[in-house]
């Protein structure tokens, strides 16, 4: 039995996701379906990998140190080289040139930034040799007990052929290799 067709591409809908699940409570497992609904908002595209963590900090703190895209090399594991082209009025990236070592291969690409202070950080690539699409966002929520959570979303698309599961696997190794090296980094610039 197949999962019924749901409309994944319309971002206004709520997202329906199917999943098949093992009936643990029986001697011979059997296979059912569950209708599981997941409220998403258009920010976040279908086919893109979503991760988030919590940090002890507030979402200003977090804000200024992903903001400043030309320390990444220093604290996020895989980015080489960061060259800010333009900056914004405020003096933070709106358009950098990246190399970035993405497990499969080193690949090169340019993001154009946008900025909610101090809620969000998006970006999207130009099209290169390496990268046909790659867009991304941090999220900055301030938590009630304190303390931030911070939602990070990447889908790419590579101009070059990897088979689909090895490129959900690396971006996950990305998303969450990053949220856990922008937490160590903002721990570590409050400590100073």
């Amino acid at each position: 039995m197949k999962p019924p067709r749901s409309d994944f591409d319309h971002p206004k809908r709520d997202r329906i996701v199917w999943l098949w699940l093992a009936d643990s409570e029986v001697t011979q497992p059997l296979l059912r379906l569950e209708r599981i609904e997941i409220r998403t908002s258009e920010r976040y595209l279908a086919d893109s990998t979503v991760q988030s963590i919590e940090i002890a900090a507030t979402p200003e703190e977090i804000f200024a140190v992903a903001a400043a895209v030309e320390a990444y090399p220093e604290w996020a594991d895989g980015v080489k080289e960061v060259e800010v082209l333009v900056t914004d009025e405020d003096g933070r990236a709106s358009e950098a040139r990246m190399v970035i070592d993405a497990m499969v291969r080193v690949i090169s690409y340019t993001l154009d930034y946008s900025y909610d202070y101090p809620n969000t950080i998006s970006w999207i690539a130009k099209p290169s040799d390496d990268i046909r699409e790659l867009e991304g966002s941090y999220e900055f929520s301030a938590l009630e007990e304190g303390g931030t959570s911070v939602v990070y979303a990447l889908r790419a698309k590579p101009a070059f052929s990897i088979p689909g599961f090895l490129r959900r696997q690396v971006e996950k190794q990305i998303v969450g290799t990053a949220l856990r090296g922008l937490r160590k980094r903002v721990e570590t610039t409050a400590a100073e």
